[in-house]
């Protein structure tokens, strides 16, 4: 639901709101919440011959004008009564998006505010639209039909403000906006409209943190103390864990140095056999060169009978890996290197 929203303050003196409604550079600080970059945007309606003054000395001259009776103003009477013409945000936001829609709902309220008070008695009527929402401020002096200063008879009692909100909303219902409910105790506040009730609640937030802070200094301290008990507990923990870690360090540092040792001891052994292999196959090569140089001697017709008892009585001397050929026979030509090894054979007591 979009609601009108019409708000009344009856003024015995205006103080600085009309620096306020006014936004008067001079005291920036009574539009605090006002947005800079807009200010532009507001829009003066009043009448002319108010606009050049301030409020405080619009309302004495639309009393030095309008008022008839002569006795003496009494200190505490309404001089003047303020009124904020608005609506919910929404709406409100849809309305001003529209150039001729805004100027219709400008002209409504301006209407209404005539009808209710009468033209002459506004000495002000501003559009902000540099704040949140966008709302009118009017300010009307409270002069009757009988030309005597008396908001009670011009205003009337608590049901004629009903009636009164009640004709506002029927004004607005053209611009989608309805009237809230009746004797609702919701009040229509806004950033910048209520800042002495603002500052009321900081003071009373700051004197609850400081009431709060006394109670609580005890459990304070006592938090203090358990914060810093856990730390220690924590760097001593910290602590541990470093010293497990380090030696953990050592542990996996010390078993790579051990495989390292195996390493390289398994290496210098694979080279060592490597090695021993590769003289074994060698020696294996040269016996094999004498051994097929024997069978190249028998390859003939004429020995092949001692061929055969060659291969029958051979054997393998295990010491010097030597293939021996027991064979007697003076008709078989003896090459040089067998006539070597037969001297060798003999030299240890071995026959060939």
């Amino acid at each position: 639901m979009q609601y009108a929203v019409i708000h009344a303050d009856k003024k015995t003196t205006t103080g600085k709101l009309g620096n306020h409604i006014d936004r008067n550079p001079d005291n920036a600080h009574s539009y605090r919440t006002a947005d800079p970059n807009r200010l532009h945007l507001n829009q003066d309606f009043t009448p002319d011959k108010f606009r050049k003054l301030s409020l405080e000395e619009s309302i004495k001259l639309r009393i030095a004008e309008g008022r008839k009776d002569t006795s003496t103003i009494r200190k505490d009477a309404v001089r003047a009564v303020t009124w904020i013409l608005s609506g919910s945000h929404e709406k409100m936001t849809e309305i001003f998006r529209d150039p001729l829609r805004s100027k219709s709902w400008i002209d409504a309220n301006r209407k209404f505010m005539a009808t209710e008070f009468g033209e002459e008695n506004i000495v002000r009527f501003t559009l902000h639209l540099d704040e949140k929402t966008p709302h009118i401020h009017a300010v009307i002096v409270p002069i009757n039909r009988q030309g005597k200063l008396n908001a009670k008879s011009l205003m009337g009692g608590p049901s004629e403000m009903v009636d009164r909100q009640s004709r506002y909303a029927e004004a607005m219902k053209g611009f989608g906006l309805e009237r809230g409910v009746i004797n609702s105790k919701a009040k229509h506040e806004s950033d910048g409209w209520y800042e002495g009730k603002q500052r009321v609640a900081v003071a009373e937030v700051q004197e609850t943190l400081k009431s709060i802070e006394k109670k609580n200094v005890f459990q304070i301290e006592a938090l203090k103390k358990e914060a810093s008990d856990t730390i220690i507990g924590l760097v001593r923990q910290n602590a541990d864990l470093k010293l497990k870690l380090d030696n953990s360090h050592f542990q996996v540092e010390q078993s790579i140095d051990n495989q390292k040792d195996i390493q390289k001891k398994a290496e210098t052994k694979i080279n060592h056999l490597e090695k021993l292999l590769e003289n074994m196959t060698i020696k294996a090569k040269n016996w094999m060169t004498r051994f097929n140089t024997l069978f190249e001697w028998f390859e003939g017709e004429k020995h092949s009978d001692k061929r055969k008892e060659i291969i029958q009585n051979g054997y393998m001397d295990k010491d010097n890996l030597v293939w021996r050929v027991k064979y007697e026979s003076e008709n078989t030509p003896i090459r040089a290197e067998e006539k070597e090894e037969k001297k060798e054979l003999q030299s240890k007591g071995l026959k060939r």
